[in-house]
């Protein structure tokens, strides 16, 4: 079943698209979440997110398709 973006939290763990586990570490809204990958924080597009399924937006969508156009 899809969430939103918005209702990942803070201490969640997610599966990112390459492969690595991530866990999210801020509660905070849209494109760019904080999180800690590989021991390290940083920044990751909610749409690189595997498991679980997230419902992108239109605007998400566009986002992504920019992101991807511009080579990230």
């Amino acid at each position: 079943m899809p969430i939103k973006s918005n209702d990942l939290r803070k201490g969640d763990f997610v599966l990112m698209r390459d492969g690595a586990s991530a866990q999210i570490d801020d509660n905070g809204r849209g494109n760019i979440r904080a999180a800690i990958v590989w021991g390290e924080r940083g920044s990751i597009y909610v749409w690189d997110v595997e498991s679980p399924r997230i419902d992108l937006t239109k605007a998400q969508l566009k986002a992504r398709a920019l992101a991807r156009a511009a080579g990230f």
